[in-house]
């Protein structure tokens, strides 16, 4: 079975929970969507606070073709294959995951695509991408960092679980699991899927 955190992943950014600097009202990617205008993005921050999901989102909203690639697993020759199958339709989205671990040659091969817009990259990663992604790709994407959930986010979060599941909490158990999950979503509910088990 998924996990439940795959499970409840929102498909729409109205959905989406915390990072209201990104997705809530005026906020960039918000503003971006509503033009109808994706630059290439590199999206980073914490482990667990929606990067992944922003991104799944970013393409469900514009009803774009999209790939997905793990730095971390796929290899150049997949990366090659998705390359080809965006030839056909240069708004092609690419979510590149772990774009920090994304190899030397890899990176080269990316280059050119991203630069002449042939397709829309979208980099996730953990790590300080002023630090860690090939500056030349870094150049050609807009920056842009999540924050870490706080309280209430992970507390509409927390809600949502529950009813989802149909479960309920006491009131001291809702605030030791939010504590807990130290400002992570994933964290969160996996927490609940664990205790309700």
């Amino acid at each position: 079975m998924e996990p439940l955190a795959y499970r409840m992943r929102p498909n729409s950014i109205d959905d989406i929970v915390g990072q209201n600097h990104l997705v809530g009202k005026g906020g960039v990617i918000r503003k971006m969507l509503e033009n109808g205008h994706l630059p290439s993005l590199i999206l980073y921050g914490n482990p667990g606070i929606g990067k992944t999901t922003i991104a799944h989102a970013i393409s469900s909203h514009l009803q774009l073709p999209s790939f997905t690639f793990n730095a971390s697993t796929d290899n150049k020759a997949s990366l090659k294959d998705i390359i080809q199958s965006a030839e056909a339709n240069p708004e092609t989205l690419v979510i590149v995951d772990e774009i920090h671990r994304m190899k030397k040659d890899i990176q080269d091969y990316l280059l050119p695509f991203v630069e002449k817009g042939r397709i829309t990259l979208i980099g996730i990663t953990t790590i300080n991408p002023y630090h860690s992604v090939n500056p030349a790709i870094r150049s050609r994407c807009l920056v842009l960092k999540l924050d870490t959930l706080n309280t209430d986010d992970l507390s509409l979060l927390l809600d949502r679980t529950l009813n989802f599941l149909n479960l309920e909490f006491t009131s001291e158990a809702r605030t030791y699991l939010v504590q807990m999950a130290n400002g992570e979503a994933r964290s969160l509910i996996n927490m609940v899927e664990a205790i309700r088990f």
